[in-house]
């Protein structure tokens, strides 16, 4: 659902020093669907422009405290969290978006602006914890 905005993203950003990372903490023993053989083959599908990670051990998730996919972290270059949230205000609809909470937040903070929105609440599906 999102795939194509965030490879906009990391398209509209990456000449100004910016990275977006991608990370799959999903549980794969209870979803098969979401394995490191599945992703490599998601990745090269859909031509991915930002690196595409496994969280194995599912720590990166739960130190960042994430619960959703996708959940925007925006972090500078001091390691300090500066947007949590969602990658705009529409899930459904590209077309319809009317606030881009992630690539403002990105712009403001590249600008060495405050960010507006430094919080929204994430939409989507809840990550898959290993039990």
């Amino acid at each position: 659902m999102y795939v194509d905005r965030l490879k906009q993203i990391q398209t509209d950003f990456q000449d100004q020093g910016f990275t977006l990372i991608g990370i799959n903490a999903n549980d794969e023993q209870q979803y098969p669907a979401d394995s490191f053989e599945k992703m490599k083959t998601f990745a090269q599908e859909k031509s991915l422009n930002f690196p595409y990670l496994r969280d194995v051990t599912q720590e990166v998730a739960q130190s960042f405290a994430a619960e959703r996919t996708p959940e925007i972290f925006i972090i500078n270059r001091s390691g300090i969290i500066c947007y949590h949230g969602a990658v705009d205000d529409n899930p459904q609809d590209a077309g319809a978006v009317q606030v881009n909470y992630a690539k403002d937040a990105i712009a403001q903070l590249l600008a060495h602006q405050a960010i507006v929105h430094s919080a929204t609440r994430a939409t989507g599906c809840s990550i898959k914890w290993r039990k």
